[in-house]
């Protein structure tokens, strides 16, 4: 199973250049991990080596557990062909990906033929091979939660 995580609200440039989280984006992934932590256990949890999605892999490691591994084929304008692999490697394992738009939506597409999610922040989109066809599993955003 992979877990496709948007990173969680970042700063505008002008306020930090590198793009690190608001307190907003740090309060509503711990929301979204807390809400998950009872359903999964990952093994590994990949991001992009932006500040936004490395810091929204360390929250979610954090509360949730699982190794962070940085991979510079995620970024927002990368080919989603290329996180293929990684994704099928997942068979049997709980996978955490932190990216960005558009990849996210691209690589959702690449493997379910669909342009049925809409990703916010920090949404989480499981999905897992059955029968040979990716298939969308559930999909939650912080608003869908609520209070938690």
């Amino acid at each position: 199973m992979i877990i496709l995580v948007q990173h969680g609200k970042a700063k505008s440039e002008q306020e930090d250049p590198e793009r690190g989280l608001k307190d907003e984006g740090f309060y509503e992934t711990e929301k979204v991990a807390k809400f998950l932590v009872s359903v999964l256990k990952p093994e590994k949890i990949f991001c992009s080596e932006k500040k936004r999605a490395v810091e929204t892999a360390q929250v979610l490691a954090k509360i949730l557990g699982g190794e962070i591994e940085k991979l510079n084929y995620i970024n927002p304008l990368d080919d989603p062909k290329k996180a293929i692999p990684l994704c099928d490697e997942s068979e049997g394992k709980v996978f955490i990906i932190v990216g960005h738009l558009p990849h996210l939506s691209n690589l959702v597409r690449e493997l379910t033929g669909s342009d049925c999610v809409h990703f916010k922040y920090p949404s989480a989109c499981a999905l897992e091979k059955i029968d040979g066809k990716w298939k969308i599993l559930w999909f939650i955003t912080p608003d869908i939660i609520g209070s938690k």
